[in-house]
């Protein structure tokens, strides 16, 4: 009966290794996934923030030039 027990073991203890190395696997996978979001975000924001001061610094033009004609 030991032997059994111990084959069972055996058994037992690759699967939790295996599964231990799937999750490293994925656990990498998801972090470079994460980091290429964090990438895509960062250059998002530097188009909105460009584009918004494209925007105020155009608003602000056009406020100068309005008031040059009003007085």
């Amino acid at each position: 009966m030991p032997a059994k027990r111990n084959h069972t073991d055996k058994l037992a203890h690759q699967r939790i290794s295996d599964h231990e190395t799937l999750c490293r696997i994925m656990q990498k996978n998801t972090n470079k996934q994460i980091g290429n979001i964090r990438k895509q975000i960062e250059r998002l924001e530097k188009i909105v923030i460009s584009s918004a001061t494209f925007i105020i610094i155009g608003l602000f033009n056009l406020l100068i030039t309005l008031l040059k004609d009003y007085f």
